[in-house]
């Protein structure tokens, strides 16, 4: 385990977020049971330090929404769709805001997007799909694959090492 995911960890429990374990197997999930009381009960300090004393932690995943200050993120599966969207929000008059959260804390993720991280002031907000296209899962069957989202209440991102701004 690297000393600097812990010290992460405890340092997003000590700016008041919400912190999980993650899977060591690449499986982009919290590593625990279940991890939905933490929807609305921050994890604590000793929780934080039990998880990230084992040799085999390796990431974080943050809570986003009110246990988590009210933390929401947009999610690009494909940087590519970055300038697209940004020109889709100077169209539609948002820009400066938009800016102002690119502005603010992003990572890359290891596939190629990018996540950028904000507060929403009184929460509230929902995992909503910006952009989709077309997909199957895995037994064949048709469903929209977001490609942009924000991510609200009830939802996590998995962060990496791979931060900037």
């Amino acid at each position: 385990m690297s000393d600097s995911v812990r010290e992460t960890a405890i340092a997003a429990i000590e700016a008041g977020l919400c912190v999980l374990p993650v899977t060591t197997d690449g499986a982009k999930k919290p590593a625990l049971a279940s991890w939905t009381r933490y929807q609305e009960v921050a994890s604590t300090l000793e929780e934080v330090e039990r998880w990230f004393a084992a040799e085999d932690a390796t990431g974080l995943a943050l809570v986003t929404g009110a246990v988590s200050g009210d933390l929401e993120l947009f999610e690009f599966d494909d940087g590519a769709l970055i300038d697209p969207f940004l020109a889709r929000a100077a169209g539609a008059g948002i820009d400066e805001i938009v800016q102002r959260i690119r502005a603010g804390y992003r990572e890359a993720t290891p596939d190629g997007g990018q996540h950028w991280l904000y507060y929403l002031a009184g929460g509230g907000a929902k995992t909503t799909p910006l952009a989709r296209r077309p997909a199957t899962d895995r037994h064949g069957r048709p469903f929209a694959k977001p490609l942009i989202e924000t991510k609200g209440e009830g939802g996590y991102v998995i962060c990496t090492d791979r931060g900037h701004g």
